[in-house]
Formats: C-alpha cells, structure tokens, sequence
C-alpha cells in the first residue's frame, strides 16, 4: 500500500486559522487522489478547528454556530459499516437560525470492500444538508435535504436524500428517509427508524434505535437494523459506546454489514 502524502500545518496570518498543504504525486495517480481526500477532509478539520467566526457567518442573539471533531473504530450507518470495520475521523460545522434554519457539512474517510482494488475508489465522504427544525415543549419536527458526496471517486456516487422526522418530549423519535437515485443509480431506497433517548445519571444517556431499509436496488437489498448504547457527556467530550446489528449480509456498494458489532467513539465539540 502506499504511503499518505506529507502534510504541511500553516497558520494563516490575516485569519489566524490552521490551514494544511499536502504534497500531490503527478507520477502516480492513486497517491494523488489520496493526496486530494486528504486535502478535503483536513480543510474541513481546519474550520472546526479553527475557523470559530461567527461574524463571518452572521452569528448573533437569534443564530448559532457549532463544529466538532470525531474520532471513532467505525464509521456505522443503517447498519452498515462505512470504513469496512475500520476506524474512522470525522469532523462537521453547523449553523442553524432561530427561525428553524440551519445548514450544515459534514466530512468522513470511507472504505468500500467492493471498490478496493479502483484506481480511485471512494475514499472520503462530504455531506452538506439544509433544512428547517420546528418545536414546542412536547413535540419536534424537522425536515432535511442532504446531499452525499464521494469527491475524487472514478465514479459518481452522489445522490441526494429527503428526510423527515418527528420526536416527542426529546426522547422518542421517528425518521423516514427518500430518495430516487440511491448512490447515483435509477433506483429508489426508503429507511424507517424508530429511536429512543433517557437520560441516565451522572451525565449519561441511553440510547437505541431499529430501522428498516428498503430499496429498489437488488444490490443493496431489503434489510432491518437495530443499535443501542449508552453515551456519556464531560465538558466538550462526549463519549459513546453501541452495539450495531443487521439482519443483511450482502457486502455491497452500501457497505459491509454490521453484525454483533460495538463502536466506541470519542467526540470534541468546539
């Protein structure tokens, strides 16, 4: 396997925020699709890290800004493993308005067992989203448009994803998931999830969820998936330990399936 490109930390002196410089290999084409994942995923670890200006955004009484950074031993999604059970580093930014607004990125590695040996196979994950989030004192409800990029795959993968969700009291939850062209392909695919949150003492929380996927796509399949753990809140970090399973066993281009499989994963908030 080759090695990742050297990695340069500059500190611009007009914003003061951390940028990084990475090496690009014109001789080898894998290096330097690498070298570009790597850039992306960084840069967006630059703005959490970082780039904290709210005045840029238009931050004030009625708005907030947030990032985070999240290192974790998998990267999990409707009972599926992102990294092929592997470790994952993450990191996001978000804004959202008192009005309900808010609009958001957010940055993964991936790894596809199905893709392994592309000249340039998905490596990095970038999803952007908007929406509107609406609440009283008993019940919440939002609606998200996410749109899932692979930059620098050799194939196109993106597609975008409606979403709609309705809690009570902020600890039970529903989210029904659309699209029509799952993973770039002519295919639909709908995700069910039920979830539950109670809080525990000493500043933890317990959670759980079961979902069901379904697709018109013979290659993803018709799965259920369930997960449950317990996280735990000090200060910015937060920590999270689950247990993921599936009822799927088809190794795809969704992923690997997740079966009998804990995730612990460690997050900063900023």
């Amino acid at each position: 396997m080759a090695p990742w490109p050297s990695i340069t930390f500059i500190l611009e002196k007009e914003t003061g925020i951390p940028t990084f410089e990475v090496m690009k290999y014109a001789d080898n084409p894998t290096r330097a699709h690498r070298s570009r994942s790597l850039m992306l995923l960084l840069t967006v670890l630059s703005v959490g890290l970082g780039g904290r200006t709210p005045a840029a955004l238009g931050q004030g009484a009625d708005s907030s800004f947030s990032s985070y950074v999240t290192i974790s031993t998998d990267y999990p999604h409707r009972g599926m493993s992102q990294t092929n059970e592997s470790a994952a580093l993450q990191a996001g930014v978000d804004f959202q308005h008192r009005s309900g607004f808010f609009v958001g990125a957010w940055v993964s590695n991936v790894e596809y067992v199905v893709e392994v040996f592309r000249v340039e196979p998905r490596d990095i994950e970038l999803d952007t989203y908007v929406g509107y989030s609406w609440q009283t004192s008993d019940w919440s409800l939002a609606a998200t448009l996410v749109r899932y990029a692979y930059p620098g795959a050799s194939f196109s993968y993106d597609y975008t994803e409606l979403s709609g969700s309705v809690g009570f009291r902020q600890r039970f939850f529903y989210t029904v998931s659309y699209t029509d062209s799952l993973l770039a392909q002519d295919a639909s695919a709908m995700n069910h999830e039920f979830g539950v949150e109670l809080p525990l003492p000493w500043s933890t929380e317990f959670g759980a969820s079961v979902g069901r996927f379904d697709s018109d796509d013979v290659r993803a399949g018709d799965y259920d998936h369930w997960n449950l753990g317990i996280s735990k809140q000090v200060r910015q970090f937060s920590l999270d330990l689950r247990y993921y399973d599936t009822d799927n066993t088809l190794v795809s281009h969704l992923g690997t399936p997740l079966h009998e499989s804990w995730v612990l994963s460690l997050s900063y908030t900023l």
